[in-house]
C-alpha cells in the first residue's frame, strides 16, 4: 500500500504532465514490513479525458528496504 501526492499540469494545446512523490506504508506476504519512498514524473502520450484517462510514460525513482 502506498500514500502519494502529485500535481498535474495542463497547458493549452499540450498534453498534461504529472509529477509526485510518495511512500510505502504497508506490504503483505514477502513485502510485509516494507519501508521506503519514491518520486515520479509522467508525460501523457494520448489525450487525458473523462472516459480514457489517457496513456502516459512514467519515470520513477524508488528506494525501499525489507526486513530480514
Amino acid at each position: 500500500m502506498v500514500k502519494y501526492s502529485g500535481n498535474m499540469v495542463k497547458e493549452p494545446e499540450k498534453l498534461p504532465t504529472y509529477t509526485g512523490k510518495g511512500e510505502y506504508i504497508k506490504g503483505t506476504g514477502k513485502y510485509e514490513g516494507i519501508k521506503g519512498n519514491y518520486s515520479f514524473s509522467a508525460k501523457y502520450i494520448t489525450p487525458y479525458n473523462k472516459e480514457t484517462k489517457g496513456d502516459a510514460v512514467v519515470n520513477a525513482k524508488v528506494s525501499y528496504t525489507l526486513p530480514k
